[in-house]
């Protein structure tokens, strides 16, 4: 049902409505964007994080387990691990850390 007003709609009326209409498409657009910048701050934090766990390694399992904690954590809980490839085979496996992850 379409809304009516006795004696119709003003030319004010329908002004004060696009003004409206202007303002909500804004604030729409606003919460977007900080949706977006809150991801790439996040994502940001992360490739930080990932950088000092670099320099704090002691060996490439302990780099890999750390990099699967931190992005597992703040990132991707549910779907993430790495995966390694055995030159032997030519296989790729999961490696060691992704199963300490399950909960």
């Amino acid at each position: 049902m379409l809304p009516t007003k006795p004696g119709g709609f003003t030319d004010d009326d329908i002004r004060l409505l696009e003004v409206f209409a202007s303002q909500v498409t804004v604030v729409i657009q606003n919460i977007h964007l900080l949706h977006t910048e809150r991801t790439l701050a996040e994502k940001l934090a992360v490739l930080y994080a990932i950088a000092i766990a670099t320099t704090q390694a002691g060996n490439e399992d302990e780099l890999i387990e750390h990099v699967t904690n931190i992005i597992g954590q703040r990132l991707y809980s549910d779907s993430f691990g790495i995966l390694l490839l055995d030159e032997t085979s030519n296989e790729l496996y999961l490696h060691s850390s992704y199963p300490d992850r399950i909960t």
